[in-house]
């Protein structure tokens, strides 16, 4: 069984047919995808490049994560926000 699009999760919100709450008990479940697109953020290396930070847990295949690992992602996520900073634009 495939997941739900956050769009297809929010069209049937709009319609009616699920409950905010509904959604977010089938977001924690893994059955509706989750927005995960932001601003994208950088660190600068000492030769001037930048270089993305990113965070991703090796053999997962489909597994849905933890709440320990959701928590560890969270953590990284605001250890990101504090020391990247986003890319200047040209």
């Amino acid at each position: 069984m495939g997941r739900l699009t956050v769009s297809e999760a929010d069209k049937l919100i709009e319609n009616g047919i699920l409950s905010n709450k509904a959604v977010d008990k089938m977001r924690d479940e893994g059955l509706v995808s989750q927005r995960r697109r932001g601003t994208k953020r950088f660190l600068k290396t000492r030769e001037g490049t930048f270089v993305s930070p990113q965070l991703y847990f090796q053999g997962m295949n489909g597994a849905r994560p933890s709440k320990k690992m959701v928590e560890f992602k969270t953590k990284f996520n605001d250890l990101v926000n504090e020391y990247a900073i986003q890319k200047p634009s040209k």
